[in-house]
């Protein structure tokens, strides 16, 4: 998908208005920033630089952590139990809710993500209100 010929407002956070050539420097910018091949562990809930996070490290083909911040030792047990698992491919790494104590690993390919998702027709007007967290399964 190219977004470079799309106009106008790509995403809003809080105040600040972000077009597709916004994103597509900041997108730039952090694939400079995050190229090594290890997991990536992002503590942060939705912004415009989560998101433009996320593409870098998929277009660099690593591992993705979203981690909303909650308390430290939830935090670290999330972490400890990425750092026992192995990854075959670039994946994105959710976790359940941990209602048995201790969070469990979902791994998510990029490549099952993106094979899904179709190329566009023509360039819609669409507003979304996203309200779950980062992390959230």
């Amino acid at each position: 998908m190219n977004l470079a010929k799309h106009t106008g407002v790509a995403l809003i956070d809080g105040n600040n208005i972000y077009t597709y050539h916004d994103i597509i420097d900041q997108v730039a910018k952090y694939r400079g920033m995050l190229s090594n091949p290890w997991p990536y562990v992002m503590r942060s809930d939705y912004s415009c630089e989560a998101v433009c996070k996320l593409v870098a490290l998929w277009q660099n083909g690593r591992t993705v952590v979203p981690i909303v911040p909650s308390n430290k030792a939830s935090d670290e047990r999330k972490i400890t139990a990425v750092n026992l698992e192995t990854f075959d491919e670039p994946s994105v790494v959710l976790f359940t809710s941990g209602t048995t104590g201790e969070p469990k690993i979902v791994k998510h390919p990029f490549r099952s993500l993106v094979d899904r998702l179709p190329e566009p027709r023509r360039q819609k007007r669409l507003n979304i209100l996203l309200f779950l967290m980062f992390d959230h399964i």
